[in-house]
């Protein structure tokens, strides 16, 4: 295993750290006694970065067991959300935390991120409450996640931001581009490195996955994005050939390749799989076939921005299809996409966001869907 230090602190993290996602049961039913043996073994590997965060159900609290014997030396990143109302206050803060550190059984969080963007609380009061809990001891370093280029740069310049989480992958190169030049010294850790399993060779267009499985709803699986996964993957498919590593080894590598990027976050719950994707962690991407690599991923994505505007144009002059399930697909692609194009930001996307989640028809879907044709409408689209 290779180690990284995060700058300004006294971290030190492993290349891979292991993620607690899947503990949600957005993969399947998940299964706390196998996670635990997972964590285990990925201490025995060299693995000393664990994430999970307070939004992923009982994960803390599987996390908080599955680490105990070994909690000093590793480091433990947990994160906080405002949930549907856009507000997190210092208080709100302090709250959670205490709840995060009473699931994982610990008296401090090495890492405490802001995990989605609060839109209705100044940045300064975020930086208030974070600050707080660092000086009481309940966390050490603290971070972002998602939150939009404005938010996070606002974020660096008011607080002693240390890390910020970024979805890393090979199609994700735009939120790369963004955050990267906003971190201001901080530490950069990837996710979803693989893209969520997109970028291992498994999927063939047209793979159905089981009902509950998020990746049905995922834009990254849909339309262009898939399109381009497929062929991404086909490429890493053909440098594996040559290199001797896996497709997966191969994302992971490119991940830990970028500027900045100090760690590279799985989410698998497989013994197996982890021990691929540590090798990817701990070989480079081949630098003589990196240049070549990184100019196909920037003729995809010019090719991507076409055909998603074509996508966005038509989904916005149909009516929804008849199904609600076929009626969330369609608006998650859509939020996804102006977010994207810079067409609306997360104040104006959560609201319509958590409507769709608690619509009840069909109707209901096609108000929100009329909210977005004027969103574009105003945007110029």
């Amino acid at each position: 295993m290779q180690y990284r230090p995060l700058p300004g602190t006294e971290l030190s993290l492993s290349t891979l750290g292991l993620g607690s996602y899947g503990l949600t049961g957005v993969y399947g039913p998940p299964d706390p006694a196998g996670f635990t043996q997972l964590v285990h073994r990925a201490y025995d590997l060299g693995v000393t970065f664990f994430d999970t965060a307070a939004g992923y159900g009982q994960a803390e609290t599987v996390m908080g067991r599955a680490v105990a014997p070994f909690r000093q030396q590793v480091s433990v990143c947990s994160k906080v959300a405002p949930g549907k109302t856009g507000v997190l206050t210092a208080q709100q803060l302090e709250e959670s935390c205490e709840q995060s550190l009473r699931r994982l059984s610990t008296g401090y969080i090495d890492l405490y991120l802001i995990h989605y963007d609060a839109p209705a609380t100044p940045v300064e009061e975020l930086v208030l409450g974070l600050e707080s809990l660092k000086k009481a001891g309940k966390i050490r370093y603290y971070g972002a996640g998602h939150l939009s280029a404005e938010r996070l740069a606002s974020l660096v310049e008011r607080g002693a931001v240390s890390a910020l989480f970024v979805e890393l992958h090979p199609l994700s190169v735009d939120r790369y581009a963004e955050v990267a030049p906003r971190a201001g010294g901080a530490g950069l850790i990837g996710f979803s490195v693989t893209g969520r399993g997109l970028f291992t060779g498994r999927y063939e267009p047209g793979h159905q996955f089981a009902p509950g499985d998020i990746r049905g709803f995922d834009p990254l699986f849909q339309r262009e994005q898939l399109a381009s996964g497929l062929r991404v993957a086909g490429r890493l498919a053909e440098l594996a050939g040559l290199t001797g590593m896996t497709p997966a080894q191969l994302s992971t590598a490119w991940a830990l390749s970028r500027p900045g990027v100090v760690c590279a976050l799985t989410g698998t719950s497989s013994a197996r799989h982890l021990e691929e994707n540590l090798a990817g962690a701990t070989l480079p991407f081949p630098p003589e076939l990196l240049p070549d690599f990184d100019a196909f991923l920037a003729g995809e994505k010019q090719r991507r921005l076409a055909e998603r505007r074509e996508h966005l144009r038509a989904l916005l002059a149909e009516e929804l299809p008849p199904t609600l399930e076929q009626g969330r697909r369609d608006l998650i692609y859509l939020m996804d996409g102006f977010n994207s194009e810079g067409w609306a930001g997360q104040a104006q996307l959560f609201p319509l966001f958590f409507a769709m989640e608690r619509a009840q028809d069909r109707a209901a879907l096609a108000g929100i869907h009329s909210q977005l044709r004027v969103l574009a409408g105003k945007a110029g689209f």
